[in-house]
């Protein structure tokens, strides 16, 4: 978790190379329905995998997310860096079926 403490940050990687990203006090189950239309307001970008190792970037109308880290056996590491708002942070993030 990072930032407001209610809220959770959720990736969804597509087979096409894509990447979703959202943040929200909701959970999956609701989740899923921005995560799924093309027209809701969430990030969005692509993202390469060499080995073990993932980067990708998301986009908004409010700017830029960078995201670099290891693949593990049921989760992410990443560290992040908002373009928005200066933040940086690292951020483990669990595998759920979806």
């Amino acid at each position: 978790m990072h930032g407001d403490e209610n809220l959770k940050h959720y990736l969804k990687f597509n087979i096409d190379s894509t990447v979703y990203a959202t943040s929200s006090s909701y959970k999956l189950e609701i989740v899923k329905n921005l995560l799924e239309s093309p027209t809701s307001p969430i990030e969005r970008g692509n993202f390469t995998i060499i080995d073990d190792s993932i980067k990708f970037k998301t986009n908004t109308e409010s700017g830029v997310v960078v995201y670099k880290g290891k693949i593990e056996q049921n989760s992410i590491s990443l560290k992040v860096k908002s373009h928005i708002n200066g933040r940086e942070f690292q951020e483990k993030y669990d595998f759920q079926p979806y």
